[in-house]
């Protein structure tokens, strides 16, 4: 049993020191990629296994990750109608978009992929963002505007290297990004001009962060918070580290890497957001993780099998298109849903709950897959 947080003084962690560092800072990524990483260079057939195993740990963090917003929003509905009408206006107008998408997959599947992917980038950075605002202020440090502006600008700068490159290649090779992006710039001459940008703006958003820094510590008498700096540093090994070119090539070099590489990354998001929407989810009483875990397991598989099973039953779709609509119709839905209940709304207090456990948002993107 989790006990309830309600009525508690916010503290300074979530759970912990240990397990917020490695399971919402981004800690833990760090320690697989430096074991990951070396041993795929040396044993080929590694990034095939890591793939499935990805892929199937997907059951257990990726798809209860969407069925935890709908769980907030429904649980929440009191305290927050307004992301709980929201909600069930939006369900209802995914039966036109859904309709209209099926009946015009060859022109629709292509775009509705490429703002899937590039707002995946926005999502993660939105996310990291969040975090980092939600452990200052819960250190009684909280970010004023001059602090918070240049921060966002540095989380969501990092990631527009990624979307350059998700969107100067064709959408059906996106779907592996990461290491696909610099290779596929290196080879257009007429986009050449994107790359040296990108790294441009990736200096300039590390800039800002110093900035905010700063600001910060001549404010409070300390800067960002370390596990501010590590989530930058993640956003930097997410977004930037997989395009960096060495002369011709990748910096990674072996394909092995580049392919389960990106199927990592929504898993290390997910433990995150889990991490975040547990903790929330017991200002609202007692916890048991099992049946909360089993419930929003049961919950992702209704989404995402329920939703494709239609669409190839009802609308004659083929399984694998399908399933790609699926994924990236749910990911644009929970990108919006999510930065509207994590955002705190302009000009309004937010409630004690919200305020000590809710990261505090003001990127509309919210927290993917």
């Amino acid at each position: 049993m989790w006990p309830s947080t309600a009525g508690q003084k916010p503290e300074r962690w979530l759970w912990n020191a240990k397990t917020d560092m490695l399971l919402i800072g981004g800690g833990a990524y760090f320690v697989f990629a430096a074991v990951a990483i070396p041993l795929a260079f040396v044993f080929a057939g590694l990034g095939a296994v890591l793939i499935t195993v990805f892929l199937k740990a997907g059951l257990l963090v990726n798809q209860p990750h969407y069925a935890a917003t709908f769980h907030l929003a429904i649980r929440e509905r009191a305290k927050q109608p307004r992301i709980f009408k929201w909600l069930v206006a939006s369900l209802i107008m995914m039966v036109p978009i859904t309709l209209a998408s099926v009946h015009w997959m060859s022109i629709t599947l292509s775009p509705i992929t490429r703002i899937y992917l590039t707002w995946s980038a926005w999502h993660y950075s939105a996310q990291h963002f969040g975090i980092s605002a939600m452990y200052s202020a819960r250190n009684k440090r909280p970010l004023l505007p001059a602090e918070k502006f240049p921060l966002q600008v540095a989380f969501v700068g990092v990631a527009v290297f990624m979307m350059m490159s998700l969107n100067l290649i064709d959408p059906a090779s996106a779907a592996s990004f990461g290491a696909t992006g610099a290779a596929a710039l290196q080879k257009t001459e007429r986009q050449d001009w994107a790359y040296p940008l990108g790294l441009f703006i990736v200096v300039v958003s590390m800039s800002a962060a110093i900035v905010s820094h700063v600001r910060l510590k001549k404010r409070t008498g300390h800067g960002l918070e370390t596990i501010a700096w590590m989530l930058l540093g993640t956003n930097f090994f997410w977004f930037v580290i997989p395009n960096i070119l060495v002369g011709k090539y990748n910096l990674w070099g072996r394909p092995e890497i580049a392919l389960w590489f990106p199927f990592a990354l929504p898993f290390f998001h997910c433990v995150q957001y889990l991490g975040v929407t547990c903790h929330r989810t017991r200002s609202l009483g007692d916890v048991r993780p099992v049946f909360l875990l089993v419930l929003l397991m049961l919950m992702g598989i209704g989404i995402f099998e329920g939703y494709a099973w239609t669409i190839t039953t009802v609308g004659g779709v083929d399984g694998d298109k399908a399933l790609a609509l699926v994924m990236a119709l749910v990911n644009i839905h929970h990108f919006w849903l999510d930065g509207m209940m994590w955002k705190r709304p302009k000009g309004k207090a937010a409630t004690p709950a919200v305020a000590a456990a809710a990261p505090e948002k003001s990127l509309a993107g919210g927290v993917t897959s």
